[in-house]
Formats: C-alpha cells, sequence, structure tokens
C-alpha cells in the first residue's frame, strides 16, 4: 500500500501543478491583450504561452498516468 499512498501525494501535487499552469496561462493571455492593447509586438508573448499551454498538457497527461496507476 506505500506504492499508493505515494501515487496520491502525487496527484495532489499534479492538481497544484495543473492549477498553477492554468493560473500562468491567463496571466500570459492577460499579458498578450495589453501589450496588443498598446501597439507593442506580441510575438515573444505569444510563443511563452505557446510554451506554457504545452506544459499544462504536460501535466495533463502525466495526471492521468497517476490516475491509472491508482484505478482498481
Amino acid at each position: 500500500m506505500p506504492d499508493k499512498h505515494r501515487e496520491r501525494d502525487h496527484l495532489v501535487q499534479s492538481n497544484r501543478h495543473r492549477v498553477q499552469a492554468r493560473v500562468n496561462i491567463l496571466r500570459q493571455e492577460q499579458l498578450i491583450e495589453r501589450l496588443a492593447a498598446g501597439g507593442h509586438d506580441t510575438r515573444d508573448a505569444e510563443s511563452f504561452l505557446s510554451a506554457l499551454i504545452e506544459t499544462l498538457h504536460s501535466w495533463e497527461h502525466h495526471h492521468r498516468i497517476i490516475l491509472d496507476r491508482l484505478a482498481p
């Protein structure tokens, strides 16, 4: 059972990572809107947003793996 306990801990951590990734994405989207409204180049900010989204996808994949390990 220690493995299940460890996986549950990983699940909690995974949830935190996914929530933080979503917060970061929202902030980056808001930054892009402000930059665009000010007439600034948004290419770098949009590129970073893409990296944040890819990171979220990775965290979501990792989360599914943990859930699979916890399944009976």
